[in-house]
């Protein structure tokens, strides 16, 4: 059996921290040279501490344990404040540490085996650094790791470990080139069946990871229809894919931080992750004053005007900004300590700001942001990647993965990024399995950190790997095919494919030339008269493609809607800017500032009259009204405030207007979810501080009618798309190639005395490469006559009008989409029971995004449910769980209320149903834990119900499936919600009879509910996804329903109830 602590790890940890000394003390100007003495001293401590481990192991003495848990934080990466962020810096708590400790050894330990040890340490030493600046709740955190209370991890010190594995013959490494149209998902699943039906390995052992969560979705459904063909039933298929790993990159990043968070030692409960939009709000409300970003912005505003690029609303891309710096340091930097842009980084935290850089002035602020994450329980997407590579450098960690996971297919692999690549090589390392697929052709997303060489390198960085290529392309003609790559030939980093087709002769590529000013007119014409003269079977068959949504495209828009052009637009992040939802803003604004209100404003009108009210006087009124509501705190959030509005206005809200006021809600409640006041004032003038600032920003529901409008998107989202036909609008110099200058990662790295980037061209080439690929009989581009792009010189192309008079109607065929097996449709359980409650409500919440209003019973329960979530997982590793732990678990998932008035009783009380329900679970002999959130997937008709089990457990040999709820609701509509959704949920046991439980917190009662027959179940859900597939939204109104329905002021069938807008009902 090995040790714990192994020799090899405490030399290698020895040495490597000499040659960070060497470094630092040549190189970083130490401005506490009181810490600077004893950080140059811990080689030698670290020899101390391990000879005093071997020592008190002959002994069998308990204080080993102590001894162990003080090596494992001093060789972590991961402990309270990592070297790899602070530098030297970060090893104040890790002397601390060890300070603490010796002084409690010379007390219990024999006098001969403390001495032998050789701590350096006297009265005067500890004294010293008994005074060193530590905050009391590290002070507390550390003193645990000295106590004689069981700790996670303590086993390892116990000789409670498993046996070191046999080695394994070496894995094979491949990676798959699937050119566009290859057909690279369907190799996917044959990679996958393989694995699973003839090589017969354990599907524990296979992850697969995707791009998207649409992509893993898809994949699901794809491989569960195939294993249930080839098994000749359900029962096989939903085992299998119960124990597969199919997700994205960040969730199977997420899931291993989540297996092994107790290595973390800053990490004491529930941690969640960051989102785009959740991060920006974060940096709302801390970017000023706690992470000191006010000077640093004023200087940035200076700095972009100096360079000719004026943003209209400067604040939002200022953290737009200071994000993609934080990103790129927690992937390109804090992982690589031997690298020069990480000795950089850490000389410019100890730099004077006066005469840095804005960049190197916002480099010196990521140990406050990490701080400030940390403090708050969140991460984001480039600090799960930066923790799980730091993890991976723990033997005990890496083992147990490397065990986990013995097959990795990786889907899209040239957009993954360097610390990405890394961490799959560690997963890999000689014995694993890795399947690698993708198209470096395609590789787009350097702006993102994403490296086509992880796919060009494949075979440099494992010896013996194979690359197949997949060359046929089934989706373009040949003309389009010989065009596309005539182009992207002239990029030198890439694979060399003939990629080829079978398709019938289609046209050349057309190009529509005419002046810059004429190019938007000119395409609506041209789109006019493809459908005019029949060679256009519907408007959805066409795709029109933007290199980015800028002035030019609204230019576009406009000649679209002047010729009758039906479009639909996804993407659009100038949603606050039309002018009924910037209206809506400007009410907001005048409700913030009473004395405001006055009739010469005209932004707000536009508001009021979309919804039909035209008198002036009635509208000053009614914000008036709404201004003495929110003064007299009559509104418990932002959202109440907004549905109060929307019921003033009228008792029908216009179709037309459904969608907007939808994502106007949903925008409402996610920043309102983010900025935590008790004040209702400040979170408003926060919200509208924010709204101003990323006004241009805010993505907006479709525009238009997806059957019967022409698509439009950037060229970065059709990727994976296909369309009959594709119009690429100004492929003009400077806007393809686009001329954005340097992205902030390459500018960064050059800055830091990194590698240069890759070549801007290059990349710019596989965007518009990735837009003429998408298009499978007739492909469009738009340029001007005086300023054509460089790409259009590189393949040949017909030149058209837009009166297509050169064309005859007999050489040209008719473009449109062939008939496609629709892809299934997607709903949860909940939205299922939306659904059964009614339609209507379905499509308002699910369609239209209406957010419900905060619910207190719903924070409340999902406070519980995380808590309990960690309790489980604890309790399944069979991890010691101490009333301390417990109360800290409960602390970290605690979600506070937006109004925080009663917060203290709030947490008081859900803190007692927490730990009663730990302490009635701890210690049940004849209970087995055997999974929690466990994800599914099941097929039915044409959809795919999706959905989370809160926890199946074995009671006394009794396989039992739990949902908890909060409290019992017991409103005639909501009794049967926690029957139907367990009945739902049995259906992922098609072979197994399980006992249904809900188990109701507040109340502290467990009940069985009634076991519906299968087929009943089936035909209930197959009922209600045909009836959302077809659209067939009616309402059922009743008093009942209509009271607790949350979004019920957005619709026309709602009757009048005498309760008032109801609060809190789920």
């Amino acid at each position: 059996m090995g040790d714990p602590v192994k020799f090899e790890e405490i030399e290698c940890f020895k040495e490597n921290l000499k040659k960070s000394l060497m470094i630092w003390e040549g190189s970083l100007k130490t401005a506490d040279s009181q810490l600077w003495k004893h950080v140059k001293q811990l080689p030698q401590l670290v020899q101390s501490l391990w000879e005093l481990y071997q020592t008190l192991e002959l002994c069998q003495s308990s204080e080993k344990v102590i001894v162990g848990r003080v090596l494992k934080y001093l060789i972590s990466p991961l402990d309270l404040k990592p070297e790899f962020i602070y530098g030297p810096q970060g090893f104040r708590e890790d002397i601390y540490l060890i300070a603490m400790a010796s002084k409690r050894w010379k007390e219990v330990l024999d006098q001969e085996i403390y001495e032998r040890a050789g701590f350096y340490f006297n009265e005067e030493d500890w004294e010293e650094i008994e005074n060193f600046d530590i905050d009391q709740e590290t002070r507390s955190s550390l003193q645990d790791l000295l106590g004689v209370d069981a700790l996670p991890g303590d086993e390892l010190f116990l000789g409670h470990f498993s046996e070191e594995q046999p080695i394994l013959q070496k894995g094979e490494k491949k990676i798959i080139i699937a050119g566009p149209g290859t057909g690279k998902t369907y190799r996917i699943e044959e990679e996958l069946l393989d694995l699973l039906i003839h090589q017969k390995v354990c599907p524990e052992s296979v992850v697969v990871t995707t791009f998207t969560n649409k992509a893993a979705d898809e994949l699901v459904v794809r491989v569960q229809e195939r294993l249930t063909a080839h098994h000749k039933g359900a029962q096989e298929a939903h085992v299998i894919l119960r124990k597969l790993t199919i997700s994205t990159i960040h969730k199977f990043f997420y899931s291993i931080i989540s297996n092994f968070h107790h290595h973390i030692f800053f990490l004491n409960g529930a941690f969640s992750v960051l989102d785009e939009t959740q991060r920006l709000l974060f940096l709302f409300r801390k970017g000023f004053y706690e992470l000191r970003l006010k000077d640093i912005y004023r200087e940035w505003i200076a700095y972009v005007r100096e360079k000719g690029r004026s943003y209209e609303f400067d604040l939002f891309h200022f953290y737009r900004y200071v994000g993609q710096v934080y990103d790129f340091l927690s992937e390109d930097v804090i992982g690589n300590e031997e690298s020069p842009v990480h000795l950089k980084y850490l000389e410019l935290l100890h730099s004077p700001s006066e005469k840095l850089s804005v960049d190197e002035k916002i480099i010196q602020t990521y140990p406050r942001y990490w701080k400030a994450l940390q403090k708050e329980g969140y991460l984001d997407n480039s600090i799960v990647m930066s923790y799980v590579n730091a993890l991976l450098d723990d033997v005990h960690v890496l083992r147990q993965v490397r065990q986990r996971y013995r097959y990795i297919l990786v889907d899209e692999y040239q957009d993954t990024n360097p610390i990405q690549d890394k961490i799959f090589r560690k997963i890999v390392g000689e014995s694993g399995n890795l399947i690698a697929v993708g198209d470096d052709d395609q590789s787009i997303y350097a702006f993102r950190g994403a490296d086509v060489r992880n796919a060009t390198a494949f075979e440099r960085r494992y010896q013996g790997a194979r690359v197949e290529r997949l060359e046929q392309n089934r989706r373009s003609t040949p003309e389009i095919v010989r065009a596309s790559q005539d182009l992207i030939k002239n990029n030198k980093i890439r694979y060399d494919k003939k990629i080829f087709t079978q398709n019938p002769p289609g046209e050349k590529p057309w190009v529509l030339v005419a002046s810059k000013e004429e190019l938007p007119d000119q395409t609506a014409q041209l789109l006019w008269n493809l459908k005019n003269q029949g060679l256009l079977k519907q408007w959805n068959d066409v795709a029109l493609l933007f290199r980015c949504f800028n002035k030019r495209y609204e230019q576009y828009k406009g000649a679209l809607e002047q010729h009758n052009v039906p479009f639909v637009t996804k993407g659009n992040r100038k949603f606050l800017c039309k002018p009924f939802n910037n209206g809506f803003i400007k009410i907001l604004e005048m409700i913030s500032i009473p004395t405001s209100i006055s009739n010469r404003k005209r932004a707000h009108k536009k508001f009021f009259e979309d919804l039909g009210i035209n008198d002036s006087q009635q509208m000053l009124d009614l914000i008036q009204k709404w201004a003495n509501d929110f003064e007299q705190e009559k509104f418990d959030s932002l959202l109440d405030l907004f549905y109060e509005i929307l019921c003033d206005v009228g008792d029908v809200l216009p179709d037309t207007c459904l969608a907007d006021l939808g994502r106007l809600s949903s925008v409402i409640a996610e920043a309102e979810s983010e900025i935590k006041s008790r004040d209702l004032k400040k979170r408003l003038s926060h919200f509208l501080s924010y709204v101003k600032a990323a006004k241009g920003a805010i993505e907006g529901p479709k525009e238009g009618q997806e059957e019967q409008g022409v698509q439009i998107l950037t060229l970065h989202a059709s990727k994976g798309l296909e369309f009959p036909v594709v119009i690429i609008a100004d492929v003009i110099e400077g806007e393809i190639p686009a001329d954005f200058g340097a992205d902030v990662r390459s500018r960064l790295r050059r800055n830091l005395g990194g590698e240069e980037g890759l070549d801007k061209i290059e990349e710019e080439r596989r965007v518009f490469y990735v837009g003429m690929t998408r298009a499978e009989e007739l492909l469009v581009l738009t340029t001007s006559e005086d300023q054509p792009s460089r790409f259009l010189k590189e393949f040949k192309y017909k030149e058209v009008k837009t009166s297509l008079e050169e064309l005859s109607s007999g050489k040209v065929k008719k473009f449109g989409r062939k008939p496609k097996k629709k892809p299934p449709f997607h709903a949860s359980n909940s939205q299922l029971f939306d659904y059964e409650f009614c339609p209507q409500r379905y499509k308002l919440e699910h369609k239209y995004g209406f957010a419900g209003r905060p619910i207190s019973a719903l924070r409340a329960g999902r406070s519980l449910h995380e808590s309990i979530e960690i309790l489980h997982r604890l309790l399944r590793e069979g991890e010691r769980v101490t009333e301390d732990r417990l109360k800290r678990i409960f602390k970290r998932c605690w979600i506070q209320p937006v109004n925080t008035k009663k917060a203290q009783k709030e947490y008081e009380d859900l803190s007692k149903i927490f730990m009663r329900y730990a302490h009635s679970t701890i210690g049940k002999k004849n209970l087995k834990i055997i999974d929690m959130e466990q994800p599914f997937h099941v097929i039915e008709g044409h959809g795919v119900l999706t959905g989370k089990i809160d926890l199946v457990r074995e009671v006394d040999s009794e396989l039992q499936i739990v949902e908890f709820k909060y409290h019992q609701n017991k409103h005639p509509n909501m009794i049967s919600y926690p029957e139907r959704q367990l009945n739902y949920y049995r259906l992922a046991f098609p072979h197994l009879e399980p006992v249904l439980k809900v188990h109701y917190l507040k109340e502290a009662r467990e009940e069985s509910v009634k076991i519906y027959p299968m087929d009943e179940t089936r035909r209930l859900i197959v009922n209600h996804f045909d009836n959302i597939v077809q659209g067939r939204f009616h309402a059922r109104p009743s008093k009942s329903k209509c009271g607790i329905c949350p979004v019920k002021v957005a619709c026309k069938k709602r009757l009048s109830v005498d309760e008032p807008l109801v609060k809190g009902v789920a």
